[in-house]
């Protein structure tokens, strides 16, 4: 009944349907429109805005849930929703009342990127494709579940591969001398020192395949900045103060 962890099974029929259903050939998941786009479905005017949600698509802005003025409560509160909410910060509809001139929210300059806010019309709120705010650096992978990533996920116990189980995948970084620095030439992923020929990826967080990865963690720590997804998992799975839960479909 989960889709993934810590494996990604989905050319098993879809893992066995958990993760969606399968395709055709039973060697994937045949995937609707808003997960094409890597949203979730099920997510969709659930009253809580989901970012990866926060498109025209997937319900057209997660059926309203990430402006204040079209949220409507249902599995969660509107105003238990994400950090910065209140401040218009997640509001992308243009119909929404925040997205109108007179808005407050509808103003270049007031450090929010939001509405129909870019780098190009708005530079001083909006960061240009391929810029991390401060405290972030670019995901290593070729297909990144999110753009950017906390920069103190490097070296903190938890591994960030290639299988994104965080949403990031941060091998391509390492740290020498506490200070973060880059594995190979990537130029992708800033202009970072590079590290020492013996550096481990994610500093040494992957190696022995880390299966005692999350034993550090609580949901008082790294894991609630991953996406708004932790904060259903924590509704879901209260007492898992010590382990990861299983990824919610």
């Amino acid at each position: 009944g989960f889709c993934g962890h810590m494996c990604d099974l989905t050319c098993y029929g879809c893992d066995g349907d958990d993760c969606g259903e399968a395709n055709d050939a039973g060697d994937g998941c045949s995937k609707t429109p808003c997960q094409e786009v890597g949203g979730k479905d099920d997510w969709i005017a659930d009253g809580y805005c989901d970012t990866i949600n926060n498109n025209e698509i997937c319900g057209y802005y997660d059926g309203g849930d990430c402006c204040p003025s079209t949220c409507i409560d249902e599995q969660y509160l509107c105003e238990n929703n994400l950090e910065g909410w209140f401040e218009c910060a997640y509001c992308e509809d243009p119909n929404a009342e925040e997205c109108q001139e007179e808005s407050e929210c509808y103003e270049c300059g007031d450090g929010i990127c939001n509405c129909d806010e870019t780098y190009d019309n708005c530079p001083s709120d909006c960061l240009d494709i391929g810029e991390c705010a401060e405290g972030y650096i670019l995901n290593c992978s070729e297909e990144p579940e999110t753009e950017c990533c906390p920069e103190d996920w490097v070296g903190d116990g938890a591994c960030d591969d290639e299988q994104q189980t965080w949403g990031c995948d941060l091998t391509c970084y390492s740290l020498n001398n506490s200070l973060l620095c880059l594995i190979d030439e990537n130029g992708q992923v800033g202009d970072l020192l590079e590290c020492p020929e013996n550096a481990s990826p994610d500093n040494g967080d992957c190696e022995q395949n880390q299966r005692r990865i999350n034993t550090k963690f609580s949901k008082e720590n790294k894991k609630e900045i991953f996406f708004e997804q932790q904060q259903k998992i924590e509704t879901l799975y209260p007492q898992n103060d010590f382990i990861k839960p299983k990824k919610i479909n």
